[in-house]
């Protein structure tokens, strides 16, 4: 699950990046929250 959304993630960066960079930001923190979540409920379990 966490490698399709890092893949997504790339993808979307690669895409957006070349036309918004404040875009860029905004996905890369998206991903690293996710990411961080999950990272958090695993911890949990």
């Amino acid at each position: 699950g966490i490698l399709f959304i890092i893949i997504g993630g790339i993808g979307l960066i690669i895409i957006l990046g070349n036309e918004d960079r404040f875009r860029l930001a905004d996905i890369m923190l998206i991903i690293g929250i996710t990411l961080f979540i999950n990272i958090k409920f695993k911890d949990r379990h």
